[in-house]
């Protein structure tokens, strides 16, 4: 049974970004990004609704066919995008879901490094997709991708992307300084505190477990179900047999108290950086 949320802490979060985002001098100024930050305060508690409610608001607000999210980490060896996504209703647009990326290398790699977003205007051109994401994209009627990293302090939270799959993007330069304060403003400390809240309603407080519990191996299991991938699928990717995997994943279920994706995704978010999976030494 998971733990509730205390109401007093919850809203003296939402006061705080209230205050910081909102009504503090240097708060957002684009009437837009106040409205989004105002509607996901309402949400705090509620990680993946906050995160969907951001896709579904840039797809919206800047005109793209499709607009995406992923939990990731730089560390992590494959990116699976679309763990949240909207795409446009008057458009037959394909899903992203089940795609892979070398998440260390190449187009990825330096959405991590980049302190700005990143704007692949001809994906199908473009040598920083590798062979094999690129046909992915092109197979999605990707034409035109503008993407960041969202971050937050130390703590990665994943990747933002906006695509076009028809014609190409005609954004000024407003309008990318304006995502990238999306990405780098007002997204991150919102998320991240959503990521806490929903990680502390959803722990277990019989006996103290978490993620800390997991062996090397469990938590690349967890990394990867937490984004979403089907049970055939993680065990393709770790080159391990179905049943080991359905073995990982109760273990996993039973020493976190985690009983689905959304659960296993807001705790991942509490390691930090280059976490292993091992409890460390008190040394």
């Amino acid at each position: 049974m998971g733990a509730v949320v205390d109401a007093d802490e919850l809203l003296a979060a939402q006061r705080e970004l209230r205050g910081s985002l909102l009504d503090s001098r240097g708060a957002v100024a684009w009437t837009p990004a106040r409205d989004l930050a105002a509607q996901l305060l309402l949400y705090l508690d509620d990680s993946t609704r906050c995160w969907q409610l951001s896709v579904d608001w840039i797809q919206r607000n800047f005109a793209v066919d499709r607009a995406d999210a992923g939990l990731a980490t730089p560390a992590q060896p494959l990116y699976h995008p679309a763990w949240v996504e909207a795409r446009s209703a008057e458009l037959d647009v394909p899903s992203l879901r089940g795609v892979e990326v070398n998440n260390r290398a190449g187009a990825a790699h330096l959405l991590w490094t980049s302190p700005k977003p990143l704007v692949f205007a001809e994906v199908a051109q473009d040598r920083r997709f590798g062979t094999r994401t690129r046909e992915a994209l092109i197979a999605t009627r990707t034409i035109a991708k503008v993407a960041i990293a969202v971050r937050y302090r130390e703590l990665c939270l994943g990747l933002l992307c906006a695509d076009r799959t028809v014609g190409t993007f005609p954004w000024s330069s407003d309008l990318m300084d304006r995502f990238e304060m999306i990405g780098r403003e007002v997204l991150p400390p919102i998320l991240a505190a959503s990521l806490r809240f929903d990680a502390a309603a959803q722990a277990p407080h019989d006996d103290g477990a978490d993620l800390a519990d997991l062996t090397p191996a469990e938590l690349k299991v967890a990394r990867l179900a937490a984004e979403g991938l089907p049970y055939k699928q993680i065990a393709r990717v770790l080159n391990r047999s179905f049943s080991t995997v359905d073995h990982q994943l109760r273990a996993i279920r039973r020493k976190t108290g985690a009983s689905n994706h959304a659960q296993l995704a807001s705790r991942l978010a509490r390691l930090p950086l280059g976490r292993t999976g091992h409890r460390e030494s008190s040394r």
